[in-house]
C-alpha cells in the first residue's frame, strides 16, 4: 500500500510510537519520529526527509534532501543534499550530490558521490571558470 501526500507546503509527522508499513510517496516535508518499514520516495526538488533521533526507517530512501539523526537500515539516495548528525546510525549505502557528516555517526556501507546536475547557465559559468583557470 502506498500513501501519498502532495498538498503544497504541507508537512507530515510520524510520531513516536507509530509504526507505518508500506511505501510512502511525498512531495513536501516528512518528519519521522516513529518507525517506517517500507520505501520512502519523492521526485519533488523541494521534498525533505528528516529522521529524528528516535526515528527508524527500514527500507530504501529516494528523496532529494535528507537529514538523518536516527537509524536507517537500507540504502539512501539523496539527489541534492544529505546531512548526517552525530546520533545517526546507518546500515546501507549513501548516494549523494552534497554531504555533511558530523562526528559520532555510525555508517556501515559505501559513500557514493553522484554527479551534480547543472542547468545550462551554471554549465556556461563553470566552463568559463575552467578556461580562466587553465
Amino acid at each position: 500500500m502506498a500513501v501519498k501526500n502532495n498538498k503544497k507546503g504541507s508537512s507530515t509527522l510520524i510520531e513516536v510510537g507509530t509504526l507505518i508499513k508500506g511505501e510512502i510517496i511525498f512531495d513536501n516535508e516528512l518528519f519521522i519520529m516513529g518507525e517506517v518499514e517500507g520505501d520512502l520516495n519523492s521526485d519533488s526538488d523541494l521534498a525533505k526527509l528528516i529522521v529524528s533521533k528516535t526515528g527508524k526507517v527500514q527500507g530504501e530512501i529516494r528523496v532529494p534532501n535528507v537529514v538523518i539523526n536516527g537509524t536507517i537500515v537500507g540504502n539512501v539516495r539523496a539527489s541534492e543534499n544529505l546531512e548526517i548528525s552525530g546520533t545517526a546510525k546507518i546500515f546501507g549505502d549513501l548516494h549523494y550530490s552534497t554531504i555533511e557528516i558530523k562526528g559520532g555517526s555510525l555508517i556501515t556501507g559505501r559513500l557514493v558521490a553522484e554527479p551534480i546536475m547543472l542547468d545550462s547557465e551554471e554549465k556556461e559559468i563553470a566552463s568559463e571558470e575552467a578556461k580562466d583557470g587553465a
